[in-house]
């Protein structure tokens, strides 16, 4: 069963806080990345009907970086002006934020090892031209449907929970608590009780989310005075 929120600050409930914050941001993204698919799957398909050996190469996916650090940048603001609501103060200055290159490759990496991985599986099977086609569709029709959504999804949450923690950090006297709204993931803190924001998360675990489905959020709390 997972943990119930500490009562917010001011009231608010921190899950509508975020997804009220994100859904713009997350869709503006994934309306982006639809489009890409589709052109992937056109050039894809395309280049199988010219070679029936052809696979995906590494960078195919480069397309994505741009949108996926606009929607980084902007979901990291949204985490930090989102403490200072649950809080209600100003919140600490967290300009600056520059996204991870791997973690905007990854998502074209993923996408890359999946349809290679398909129809590898679908030449073993002996498959022709047109299953292969159809195998190649069936991988990006997937990705417009839910995987796309399930990643943007996660690295907008992610980036959120950074701002948040960056912006905790930079007033020095906020703590954070993760809980979760279900069985928790297991990696991320939900459950383990409050932290302190320039201290970080407890040790072995991570700031949500901890993998695709964790729904987990962190909310501010009553920091304890450090000893002298």
């Amino acid at each position: 069963v997972g943990e119930s929120p500490a009562p917010p600050v001011v009231g608010l409930d921190p899950f509508e806080v975020r997804d009220r914050r994100l859904l713009p941001v997350e869709n503006e993204a994934l309306r982006a990345a639809k489009r890409i698919l589709v052109e992937l799957q056109n050039e894809a398909l395309e280049r199988l009907r010219l070679d029936a050996s052809w696979m995906p190469e590494a960078g195919v996916g480069d397309g994505f970086a741009g949108i996926l650090g606009d929607l980084d940048v902007a979901a990291h603001a949204e985490g930090a002006a989102a403490l200072g609501e649950l809080l209600g103060r100003a919140p600490g200055n967290v300009e600056g934020r520059v996204a991870d290159p791997e973690v905007l490759a990854g998502f074209g990496d993923e996408l890359r090892r999946a349809v290679a991985e398909a129809l590898g599986r679908a030449r073993t099977a002996e498959a022709g031209a047109r299953e292969l086609a159809s195998t190649a569709s069936r991988v990006f029709r997937s990705w417009r449907t839910d995987e796309a959504e399930r990643r943007v999804r996660r690295l907008a949450h992610r980036a959120y929970h950074e701002g948040m923690v960056a912006a905790a950090r930079a007033l020095g006297d906020v703590a954070l608590e993760v809980v979760a709204t279900g069985v928790t993931c297991g990696v991320c803190p939900a459950g383990l009780g409050p932290w302190r924001g320039d201290d970080g998360p407890p040790t072995g675990t991570v700031i949500p989310p901890g993998g695709l489905d964790c729904g987990c959020v962190v909310v501010p709390v009553p920091a304890e005075p450090r000893a002298r």
